[in-house]
């Protein structure tokens, strides 16, 4: 971020984080990771310059463009739109239903009027509609509830990088019975995704569904690559199927997928990585191969602020800071004039 803004060059440069906790640990998926990872794929679609992911974030899947995009809402006033079909992909996008409306990720519906608070937000938004037409578009205090004042336009991301539209959801219903046959909990599992109420549940076993799922770099068309020690990155890919693998048979019993359809595999992750256009950096490098860049540990200062100047009254050419806040930033920037 820092060297993209002094260079000016434009687009965000967005982390992509792994969505939480390792898969079958029977633990849920951190909202505030997943919410990022929904967040940088809307941001490829806006202009973004980079994503950064480890590879516990690149061998998570996600759902193709195609069908995220499809639940990334953006309505004005004069815009045709039923309560309804809004509502349903709200739902689709993970909100919660919370009335009255007061944290980020909730919605709530009263007649003609519906109230959301994307998590982009700092307040949250009141549709109030005419039949299937958006009449206004107001911001409200979450805690008084009355409106503060009009917005032009509303863009509200999906609360997650996975999860399953309508279409997606059908099909899986139609595939659980098949794969799993034997289990007495797929009939209650069903109904709960017929109501809509099984999001949590159903994340992982999404790949079940052909095409519903991709790999985040299928977002990332065209884009180069820039792996930072391709060795560590293969390593700890591996590493982290095989524990993968070893959480699924402790917990054996639970309705899942095996590591090889749930997630992407490594070998695959190592084919992206060393598809052109491609950028790889290695500390040291064992075999002659590429450029090499003589470096050395950066000085550090410890507060000792002459010691600093004087370096730099010394030294030739640009010299990078980083001194950690925009306080330190403003007061070395006067003793420099």
């Amino acid at each position: 971020q820092l060297f993209a803004a002094e260079a000016g060059i434009p687009g965000a440069v967005l982390p992509c984080p792994a969505p939480g906790p390792p898969p079958y640990r029977g633990l849920p998926r951190h909202a505030d990771a997943s919410l990022r990872r929904a967040s940088a794929l809307h941001a490829v679609v806006r202009g973004a310059r980079a994503l950064v992911a480890s590879p516990a974030g690149l061998l998570r899947p996600t759902l193709p463009r195609h069908l995220f995009e499809t639940r990334v809402l953006s309505l004005r006033a004069g815009d045709e739109m039923t309560p309804e079909i809004l509502l349903e992909a709200l739902d689709e996008g993970g909100y919660r239903r919370e009335d009255p409306v007061t944290a980020p990720g909730q919605v709530a519906r009263r007649g003609g009027i519906l109230d959301l608070f994307p998590p982009a937000r700092e307040v949250p938004v009141r549709l109030e509609f005419y039949g299937d037409t958006v009449e206004s578009l107001r911001s409200f205090d979450p805690e008084t509830q009355r409106t503060v004042g009009s917005i032009e336009a509303l863009e509200a991301v999906p609360l997650s990088d996975i999860f399953a539209p309508h279409s997606v959801a059908l099909h899986l219903g139609e595939l659980l019975p098949e794969r799993f046959p034997e289990r007495r909990e797929i009939p209650a599992l069903l109904e709960r995704l017929q109501r809509g109420l099984a999001a949590d549940e159903i994340q992982d076993l999404l790949p079940l569904v052909p095409g519903a799922t991709v790999p985040l770099w299928d977002h990332l068309q065209g884009w180069a690559v820039a792996a930072l020690d391709p060795e560590a990155i293969a390593f700890e890919s591996e590493a982290f199927l095989a524990r993968a693998r070893e959480e699924r048979e402790r917990h054996g019993d639970s309705l899942d997928l095996p590591p090889e359809e749930a997630l992407i595999s490594p070998e695959a992750l190592r084919r992206r990585l060393s598809a052109p256009p491609s950028v790889h950096l290695r500390e040291l490098d064992p075999e002659p191969r590429g450029q090499s860049l003589s470096c050395r540990l950066s000085q550090r200062y410890a507060g000792d602020i002459r010691r600093l100047l004087a370096d730099l009254r010394e030294r030739k050419g640009s010299a990078v800071l980083y001194l950690g806040t925009p306080g330190r930033a403003a007061r070395v920037k006067d003793l420099l004039r």
